[in-house]
């Protein structure tokens, strides 16, 4: 019966105290929640604004981040991209996939809206970086401070 009490006492005391453990590390980490394509990188018309220089520029508000970038770059490249955040260091890749060598005569506008959850105000840098359908490696293109 003593064992079956201590048994009883150690589990509740185990159940207790992993209910008050603070798990705010876990959530709290800047987290990319989804990718709002525009300009020539979408085939549907987007709210994300076009611009006529290369802008990287954020909005914040309680306690979510959108990171808009516009690229103004060939209208015959295809990007695929993807996000890195490490140390307060957000790094956008974009990789033009397209199959042609051809350099088309055009420029277009390729926006991006990256939208961030679990934000907490701080200083933020960010680095944009390109790779061209025949590159083997991402060189930097733009980097700065979101403010």
């Amino acid at each position: 019966m003593k064992k079956l009490f201590l048994l009883m006492i150690t589990s509740m005391t185990m159940y207790v105290s992993s209910c008050s453990k603070d798990n705010s590390t876990a959530t709290n980490t800047l987290t990319l929640a989804k990718t709002v394509k525009g300009g020539c990188s979408s085939n549907v018309k987007s709210s994300v604004k076009a611009f006529t220089t290369d802008t990287v520029y954020a909005t914040k508000t309680t306690d979510t981040l959108s990171m808009n970038v516009a690229l103004n770059l060939g209208c015959c490249s295809k990007f695929v991209d993807s996000i890195n955040v490490t140390n307060n260091v957000i790094t956008a890749y974009f990789a033009d996939t397209s199959s042609s060598s051809i350099t088309c005569n055009c420029i277009c506008n390729h926006s991006y809206n990256f939208i961030f959850v679990h934000y907490t105000p701080k200083t933020l840098s960010y680095i944009i970086k390109l790779k061209s359908h025949n590159a083997k490696d991402y060189t930097i293109y733009k980097q700065g401070t979101l403010n």
